[in-house]
């Protein structure tokens, strides 16, 4: 029996595009669902999946296929820490308003 995967909205709607953009990608490429399935050895109701934004399809599935298009370098920056806003902001709350060092520590000779 299969697990239902329950996503909060934006999640789904953010996979949902993330299919679009492939199917968009695929067409601007001229790549047929016949082609690409071939490339990547998926049925062409994997593939259709994918391009629906389904979450039951494996990331690497998702991933083989950005390969295919040759987009590569937006999956590998996806997460990039250095473009997290908000994480930044939270690390820089965090860092201690002035630094004290203890007697003798902190002196280079």
């Amino acid at each position: 029996m299969k697990r239902k995967i329950i996503l909060p909205v934006q999640a789904n709607k953010a996979l949902v595009k993330l299919g679009e953009n492939i199917k968009e990608a695929r067409i601007k490429r001229r790549i047929s669902t016949v082609l690409l399935a071939e490339k990547t050895g998926f049925s062409r109701v994997t593939l259709a999946k994918i391009e629906k934004g389904n979450p039951y399809v494996s990331i690497g599935a998702y991933a083989e296929i950005i390969f295919i298009l040759g987009m590569t370098d937006k999956l590998y920056n996806l997460l990039d820490p250095s473009s997290d806003r908000e994480g930044n902001i939270l690390e820089k709350a965090r860092y201690p308003k002035r630094i004290r060092y203890k007697k003798n520590e902190g002196q280079l000779f």
